[in-house]
């Protein structure tokens, strides 16, 4: 026979009985001790896999106790420790918060209350929420984020919303009329980076870009025929070869020589040797490489120089206009324009022909460039007076020196990433 005792004075009462005869308490019968004694071995257990970082199995355990005894106090701040563990701190919010109201005097879990509702406060506002609404119930207690926060936005009324919402809606509206505002066509000059001008009705225009030393623009007396590109099958010196000419650099103090980087593809060399697309890897955004203001003046003047040397010496007279590089990123985006050409397939061949080989001695200039921007410029067929953008593309270092090889136009152009061409010239064959 089991022995029974007074949950309050702790005396043993006699089987029957139903009240204590030491301090007159009621006595709670057999099956009420023994779930009492399966709720502690429960919680026990349940709290030693919580340590073993058993998770799920305690959470089972607790939730076992959960059925015997729905208002057990240390249940709920058990489950509020295992989801706290687990980063779950939401979760773990609640279950502190249902502890706490089922014994206010446990200073312990109103102490975990307490860390939860900054933890999770304090992620709310980095992920640019607003707080729980669940937070506002919450005992108050003095100090921590959340509950000053909470006091703050109690004091605002839909007067203040009002008034912010306002304040908001002319601040949109100024940007947006700024930001749409017509600016004045202003030519631009060599070194500065174009920017797009506005016509009286509003239309955006091209950027102004000065025609090269010695080429006649549309419109005007001609003084020589128009500008042809080289021959496919030529290079710069005279040697016949076929494919794209190839631009021999001086070497400067880049990893690399000038025969490893501009050689021309032997006489073998044709489109059906050149690499493919699949070896070169995918245009990616470069990693950060910041730049100091002086290194970045001192990069930038020595970039422009070996490009305006290049171009000094090309038979296809083009303009440099300007030449940037993110101080971030170390990406290099190279303005420059090409005279005007015979018709659209010889524009295409002049942009690829000028774009490729300065992207070439720039590499060869600084290795440690990351990536290039081109942006070229060419004369439209319909007559107008001013270059238009004409070629936008992204190319790595690695893209461009495996495009040395290749045998044609056509075969250089894959290896430009993300490439737009000017609606007339889209179309048209390399």
């Amino acid at each position: 026979m089991s022995v029974i005792e007074c949950a309050q004075c702790g005396a043993v009462v006699g089987e029957g009985q139903e009240y204590c005869a030491a301090c007159g308490s009621a006595v709670a019968g057999q099956e009420a001790l023994l779930i009492h004694d399966e709720v502690h071995r429960l919680l026990a257990e349940a709290n030693l896999l919580r340590i073993r970082r058993q998770c799920d199995e305690a959470v089972s355990m607790c939730t076992r106790v959960l059925r015997l005894d729905p208002a057990n106090a240390t249940a709920h701040s058990l489950m509020g420790d295992i989801y706290r563990d687990e980063r779950n701190y939401r979760e773990a919010l609640g279950w502190f918060k249902l502890a706490v109201q089922l014994d206010p005097h446990n200073t312990a879990d109103r102490r975990k209350l307490d860390e939860m509702i900054d933890r999770v406060f304090q992620s709310t506002v980095q992920d640019g929420g607003v707080e729980n609404p669940e937070l506002a119930v919450l005992p108050a207690r003095a100090g921590g984020i959340g509950v000053r926060v909470r006091a703050l936005l109690a004091k605002l009324t839909p007067t203040h919303v009002v008034i912010s919402a306002t304040v908001l809606a002319v601040i949109a509206m100024l940007v947006i009329v700024l930001v749409t505002a017509p600016k004045t066509n202003t030519p631009l000059q060599p070194g500065t980076t174009p920017v797009a001008t506005a016509n009286p009705t509003g239309t955006p225009t091209a950027p102004v870009l000065p025609p090269a030393p010695g080429v006649t623009t549309p419109g005007s007396t001609p003084s020589s025929p128009q500008v042809i590109p080289p021959a496919p099958d030529t290079v710069e010196g005279g040697t016949t070869v076929p494919g794209l000419p190839h631009i021999v650099v001086q070497p400067s103090s880049g990893d690399k020589t000038a025969t490893e980087k501009m050689r021309p593809p032997t006489p073998s060399s044709t489109n059906a040797n050149a690499p493919t697309m699949t070896q070169v890897p995918p245009f990616e955004p470069p990693s950060r490489a910041r730049l100091s203001a002086d290194d970045l003046e001192k990069q930038t003047t020595q970039l422009q120089s070996a490009l305006q040397a290049w171009l000094k010496a090309s038979k296809l007279p083009s303009t440099l206009n300007s030449v940037t590089i993110d101080p971030r990123t170390s990406v290099v985006t190279i303005y420059y324009a090409i005279p005007l050409m015979k018709g659209p397939t010889e524009t295409k061949q002049g942009l690829l022909y000028t774009g490729f080989n300065l992207v070439w001695t720039a590499d060869n200039t600084n290795a440690r460039l990351k990536s290039f921007v081109l942006r070229g410029y060419a004369f439209p067929s319909d007559g107008a007076r001013e270059p238009t953008l004409s070629l936008l593309a992204d190319i790595t270092p690695q893209q461009a020196d495996e495009a040395r090889s290749a045998g044609d136009y056509r075969a250089v152009a894959k290896y430009l990433s993300n490439a737009w061409w000017r609606g007339d010239l889209d179309p048209a064959s390399l």
